[in-house]
């Protein structure tokens, strides 16, 4: 009650009436606006060559020379953390791809062209590394308000990226920087999960139901002994 209370009266400013109401409800707008922007803005910066025509590893030394990093750039890099090979054949292909993953928002349309901003990488990084959610990304994240934002604290709290603002572009090397950084911990979390299983002492690839129930009995074993 308190809470909607306190809702009513932002809305509701003293002695605002009608016009009141109308000024508040353009200053949310506004605010709202500021959560949901993201990189609007497209790179001028001409690579001196096709980065589409370099494999993975020349790609990578490639991007620590651009001044920004683009969209398109971006898309590839974090796939190629996140499946070390390359069986897309276009931006197309990949932006699909992260789209359907959840690595990317559909709702973002963001162009290959565009300049790659913190809040989209921190986003990607997050997706991709699995990071623990903040309360904010919980409560707002998840259904699009200020999800970029909220995204580049978590990944902050979790030492991938440094604090700054969501909008910024994204360097080249910046970008080099939080791939390596990524790529470390997806290492430590396969060790983590690798020792997790190793301490259960089984350690079963389960593809059906014929080996959940294998897998069962053989778990059943080995608390008994």
């Amino acid at each position: 009650m308190a809470a909607t209370a306190s809702v009513i009266g932002f809305l509701r400013p003293a002695g605002g009436g009608a016009r009141g109401l109308k000024s508040a409800a353009r200053g949310v707008l506004m605010v709202v606006g500021l959560l949901l922007a993201g990189c609007a803005s497209v790179r001028h910066y001409e690579p001196d060559v096709d980065p589409n025509s370099l494999d993975g590893t020349t790609f990578i030394h490639y991007l620590g020379t651009v001044p920004v990093a683009s969209v398109e750039e971006g898309c590839r890099a974090i796939l190629l953390v996140a499946d070390e090979d390359e069986d897309f054949g276009s931006h197309h292909d990949r932006y699909a791809e992260l789209v359907g993953r959840g690595v990317i928002r559909a709702s973002w349309r963001l162009e290959p062209g565009q300049v790659l901003d913190r809040g989209t990488l921190a986003f990607m990084a997050a997706r991709v590394c699995r990071i623990p959610k903040g309360v904010n990304s919980l409560l707002l994240g998840s259904w699009g308000l200020g999800d970029r934002r909220y995204a580049l604290k978590d990944v902050v709290a979790a030492g991938l990226m440094s604090y700054g603002m969501p909008g910024h572009a994204v360097r080249g090397g910046e970008l080099v920087s939080v791939l390596t950084k990524m790529d470390e911990y997806l290492s430590e979390q396969d060790t983590r999960d690798q020792g997790q299983s190793e301490g259960r002492g089984v350690s079963i690839d389960v593809t059906n139901a014929a080996d959940v129930k294998v897998a069962k009995q053989l778990l059943a074993m080995k608390v008994a002994n």
